[in-house]
Protein backbone atom coordinates (compact mmCIF):
# COMPACT_ATOMS: atom_id res chain seq x y z
CA UNK A 1 0.00 0.00 0.00
CA UNK A 2 1.40 3.42 -0.72
CA UNK A 3 0.05 6.57 0.79
CA UNK A 4 0.64 10.22 -0.44
CA UNK A 5 1.52 12.64 0.68
CA UNK A 6 3.16 10.87 3.13
CA UNK A 7 1.91 11.04 6.92
CA UNK A 8 4.03 13.93 8.95
CA UNK A 9 3.36 12.44 12.25
CA UNK A 10 6.78 11.10 13.96
CA UNK A 11 7.64 8.25 13.84
CA UNK A 12 4.54 7.61 11.93
CA UNK A 13 0.91 7.96 12.49
CA UNK A 14 -0.87 5.34 14.89
CA UNK A 15 -1.75 1.94 13.41
CA UNK A 16 -5.14 1.10 15.01
CA UNK A 17 -6.53 -2.46 14.61
CA UNK A 18 -10.39 -3.42 14.64
CA UNK A 19 -12.59 -6.11 15.75
CA UNK A 20 -14.28 -7.78 18.58
CA UNK A 21 -13.27 -11.51 18.80
CA UNK A 22 -10.12 -12.74 20.65
CA UNK A 23 -8.12 -13.30 17.15
CA UNK A 24 -8.58 -9.45 16.65
CA UNK A 25 -7.44 -8.23 19.78
CA UNK A 26 -4.68 -10.29 19.73
CA UNK A 27 -3.38 -9.55 16.37
CA UNK A 28 -4.05 -5.81 17.80
CA UNK A 29 -2.23 -6.14 20.95
CA UNK A 30 0.67 -7.82 19.17
CA UNK A 31 0.92 -5.28 16.11
CA UNK A 32 -0.61 -2.24 16.42
CA UNK A 33 -0.70 0.87 18.58
CA UNK A 34 -4.41 0.75 19.66
CA UNK A 35 -8.08 -0.97 19.33
CA UNK A 36 -11.25 0.16 17.77
CA UNK A 37 -14.28 -1.13 18.48
CA UNK A 38 -16.55 -2.48 15.82
CA UNK A 39 -19.30 0.35 16.81
CA UNK A 40 -22.20 -1.74 15.38
CA UNK A 41 -24.66 -1.22 18.37
CA UNK A 42 -22.21 1.51 20.23
CA UNK A 43 -23.20 -0.38 23.50
CA UNK A 44 -20.30 1.49 26.00
CA UNK A 45 -21.00 -1.95 28.36
CA UNK A 46 -19.98 -4.18 24.98
CA UNK A 47 -16.90 -2.02 24.61
CA UNK A 48 -15.65 -1.95 28.38
CA UNK A 49 -15.99 -5.93 27.61
CA UNK A 50 -13.73 -6.22 24.76
CA UNK A 51 -11.16 -3.65 27.06
CA UNK A 52 -11.91 -6.56 29.88
CA UNK A 53 -10.73 -9.13 27.72
CA UNK A 54 -8.05 -6.86 25.93
CA UNK A 55 -6.61 -6.20 29.48
CA UNK A 56 -6.42 -10.38 30.21
CA UNK A 57 -4.83 -10.88 26.34
CA UNK A 58 -2.41 -8.57 27.37
CA UNK A 59 -1.49 -10.07 30.41
CA UNK A 60 -1.22 -13.53 28.63
CA UNK A 61 1.14 -12.03 25.48
CA UNK A 62 3.25 -10.46 28.00
CA UNK A 63 3.49 -13.58 29.76
CA UNK A 64 4.11 -15.59 26.83
CA UNK A 65 6.90 -12.74 25.61
CA UNK A 66 4.41 -12.47 22.44
CA UNK A 67 3.83 -8.49 22.47
CA UNK A 68 7.44 -6.36 21.59
CA UNK A 69 6.58 -4.52 24.59
CA UNK A 70 3.92 -5.28 27.67
CA UNK A 71 4.46 -1.36 29.10
CA UNK A 72 3.73 0.15 25.53
CA UNK A 73 0.78 2.42 25.38
CA UNK A 74 -2.29 1.20 24.09
CA UNK A 75 -5.20 3.45 23.06
CA UNK A 76 -8.57 2.57 22.51
CA UNK A 77 -10.91 4.19 19.57
CA UNK A 78 -14.80 3.93 20.83
CA UNK A 79 -17.08 3.98 17.70
CA UNK A 80 -20.30 5.25 18.71
CA UNK A 81 -23.26 6.79 16.60
CA UNK A 82 -24.68 8.58 19.13
CA UNK A 83 -23.40 8.55 22.92
CA UNK A 84 -25.21 10.07 25.23
CA UNK A 85 -23.30 12.56 28.05
CA UNK A 86 -22.95 9.40 30.65
CA UNK A 87 -21.67 6.88 27.29
CA UNK A 88 -19.18 9.14 26.66
CA UNK A 89 -18.18 9.90 30.68
CA UNK A 90 -18.20 6.17 30.99
CA UNK A 91 -15.93 5.76 28.05
CA UNK A 92 -12.88 7.81 29.34
CA UNK A 93 -13.36 5.93 32.61
CA UNK A 94 -12.39 2.97 30.68
CA UNK A 95 -9.85 5.00 29.11
CA UNK A 96 -11.01 5.55 25.33
CA UNK A 97 -8.38 7.93 24.05
CA UNK A 98 -11.12 8.96 21.18
CA UNK A 99 -14.66 8.43 20.63
CA UNK A 100 -15.93 8.43 16.97
CA UNK A 101 -19.54 9.48 16.50
CA UNK A 102 -22.04 10.10 14.22
CA UNK A 103 -25.25 11.80 15.86
CA UNK A 104 -26.95 12.92 12.36
CA UNK A 105 -28.73 10.97 10.38
CA UNK A 106 -29.33 12.54 7.12
CA UNK A 107 -26.30 14.71 6.11
CA UNK A 108 -27.94 18.12 5.60
CA UNK A 109 -28.58 17.82 9.08
CA UNK A 110 -24.59 17.26 10.09
CA UNK A 111 -23.36 20.75 11.04
CA UNK A 112 -26.23 21.72 13.60
CA UNK A 113 -26.67 17.95 15.48
CA UNK A 114 -22.50 18.20 15.62
CA UNK A 115 -22.93 21.24 17.48
CA UNK A 116 -25.47 20.41 19.80
CA UNK A 117 -23.78 17.43 20.57
CA UNK A 118 -20.31 18.46 21.60
CA UNK A 119 -22.41 21.39 23.86
CA UNK A 120 -23.09 18.42 25.44
CA UNK A 121 -19.88 16.92 25.72
CA UNK A 122 -18.56 19.84 26.59
CA UNK A 123 -18.33 19.97 30.53
CA UNK A 124 -17.11 15.84 30.93
CA UNK A 125 -14.52 15.03 32.74
CA UNK A 126 -11.44 13.51 30.43
CA UNK A 127 -13.66 14.61 27.40
CA UNK A 128 -12.15 17.25 24.93
CA UNK A 129 -14.66 17.33 21.81
CA UNK A 130 -13.10 17.81 18.41
CA UNK A 131 -13.97 17.45 15.27
CA UNK A 132 -10.94 16.08 13.38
Amino acid sequence: MHLQPRPVSQPSPPLLYGGDSDAALRRALRFADGWMSGGVTGDVEEIAAARDRTAALRATLAAEDATPDPARPFDTTALSPSPTPTDLARLAELGATRVVVLPWERSKDAPGVIERFMDRARGIPGIEPHTD
